[in-house]
């Protein structure tokens, strides 16, 4: 027991969770599944903080160590903010007296999410597919919570989905997209994400756009350390035949478009450095 907590304890505060819910139930039979519901995502939210809190101090104390052996691996930007979870268990509390079904899928979509986002982090480097999969994930939750607010476009090519790419490279801005302007616009942002192929490159496009906006809602010093982050990480990954560039969009957002060579695409710098790797072993 002692194990599985101490490597697990979001399994334990799960458990106890859904035998407070139960428990409770006794008392309000008629609320027995939406107590059990509520009890048990607290639990796992509890024991999820916990296990975060556990790493942290982990790498915190390890840092030191990991930057003198590995000095070119950049650390990766976590997406399961603890902002997240709490707006997203709030969601899910209410919808579980009002439309069930929904609640359910959005419990669904946020496992799914964790273990997509946890799977990426263990390493700097990730496929498209992958990356456009936790973004989805992460724009239909949100979605879930903000309603009309926020209108997603999506325009995937198959063709981008075998790609190497910097994990959860795009998650800043998307993020930023919900924070700075879905939840702070009176009109609705549109947030859209798209891949395609143009000749002999691969096309990369994020953006947010407000139709009817007075101000920027976004803090300008946000936007630029954001693509300032996306650039270098690109630059570090693909190397210099990578581009990046940024618009404005008016009346208030941004496009941000990026451009991979295919023959570089196909294996990012990181993945090269492994594949010479293997071939001077096998030598």
């Amino acid at each position: 027991m002692n194990r599985l907590f101490n490597r697990h304890p979001f399994v334990i505060f799960l458990l106890l969770g859904a035998l407070i819910g139960s428990s409770t139930a006794l008392f309000f039979p008629a609320l027995r599944w939406p107590l059990f519901l509520i009890s048990s995502l607290a639990g796992l939210a509890i024991g999820f903080l916990v296990q975060k809190s556990r790493r942290s101090v982990s790498q915190l104390a390890a840092g030191h160590v990991v930057a003198a052996l590995e000095p070119e691996l950049q650390p990766v930007p976590e997406p399961v903010t603890c902002l997240f979870l709490y707006n997203t268990l709030h969601n899910i509390a209410a919808l579980v007296l009002f439309d069930p079904v929904r609640a359910s899928k959005d419990i669904e979509n946020l496992a799914n999410f964790v273990r997509t986002v946890t799977e990426m982090k263990r390493s700097n480097q990730t496929f498209l597919g992958e990356e456009f999969k936790a973004v989805d994930l992460y724009l239909t939750i949100e979605k879930s919570r903000l309603g009309d607010r926020l209108v997603v476009k999506k325009q995937f090519s198959h063709q981008c989905y075998e790609i190497p790419f910097p994990s959860l490279i795009l998650f800043p801005y998307i993020d930023g997209c919900i924070r700075y302007s879905a939840e702070l616009q009176t009109s609705p942002v549109t947030v859209m994400l798209a891949c395609r192929q143009a000749e002999s490159s691969l096309v990369l496009e994020v953006a947010d756009h407000v139709d009817e906006s007075d101000d920027e809602t976004w803090p300008p010093a946000s936007r630029d350390a954001i693509y300032s982050q996306m650039k270098r990480r690109l630059l570090e990954f693909y190397g210099s035949s990578a581009k990046i560039s940024r618009s404005h969009l008016q009346p208030a957002g941004e496009s941000i478009k990026i451009s991979i060579p295919l023959g570089n695409a196909k294996i990012g710098r990181s993945a090269r450095r492994e594949v010479t790797q293997d071939k001077s072993d096998d030598l």
